[in-house]
């Protein structure tokens, strides 16, 4: 029987803190690519319901489709829609595990590398009939994305041609649920008056709630 394809996955959690101290809980990811995907997907409808949305308008449970697929079929009020899902995990550049990755970005450049990825997934779907959905996700604390970078990536998808009906960022907050984004459709009126070279410029350091530890008080 062949083997499931395993996902190689980076460390990301959650912060607690308590009479105990601080804690953190590393979010579970599972090993094998499906169950991975389905885990995302699972968080991500569950979180758009607990802010009162229907992702993707669904009617029913996601299907999960065979390999060389689409990643889940998903039927909702408008009809039968695909949609595949695109871990966030720029390492061309770092020869290595997320591990090597530095602790910051240029949100130009992140920008850079999530849309690279995004136009040649568009362009194996440009002919298909049916509408394609992309959700877009990070397994690494490094590359949880700000909202700089959506805004870039909204902005290009208005002025550049892609394959997706929607694009939408989740990013796991806790084990069960996690911030969501919608990157596209967005409207032109959005983007008014948007200074892209500046955005572009800005760098995000990030922080590892991982190595969080409690301060004393100073008296």
């Amino acid at each position: 029987m062949k083997s499931k394809p395993k996902k190689p996955s980076g460390k990301m959690g959650a912060l607690s803190i308590g009479p105990a101290g601080f804690r953190f809980e590393s979010i579970p990811w599972p090993a094998v690519k499906d169950q991975l995907e389905d885990f995302v997907l699972t968080a991500a409808i569950r979180s758009a319901r607990e802010a009162g949305t229907n992702l993707y308008e669904l009617e029913q449970d996601p299907v999960r489709n065979p390999e060389q697929d689409f990643d889940f079929t998903i039927h909702t009020r408008a009809g039968i829609q695909y949609l595949d899902l695109m871990e966030i995990a720029p390492l061309r550049d770092v020869r290595g595990p997320h591990e090597k990755v530095p602790a910051n970005y240029v949100v130009g450049e992140m920008a850079d590398a999530i849309w690279d990825e995004l136009d040649r997934k568009s362009s194996k779907y440009a002919a298909n009939l049916l509408p394609v959905h992309l959700l877009i996700y990070p397994t690494d604390w490094r590359f949880r994305i700000s909202r700089s970078v959506t805004d870039i990536l909204g902005y290009w998808s208005c002025i550049r041609a892609h394959s997706f009906a929607s694009i939408v960022y989740f990013a796991f907050d806790d084990a069960t649920s996690g911030e969501l984004v919608k990157i596209a459709p967005r409207p032109a009126e959005d983007f008014a008056g948007f200074d892209e070279s500046r955005i572009r410029a800005s760098v995000i350091v990030m922080a590892n709630l991982a190595d969080a530890r409690p301060q004393p008080n100073k008296p």
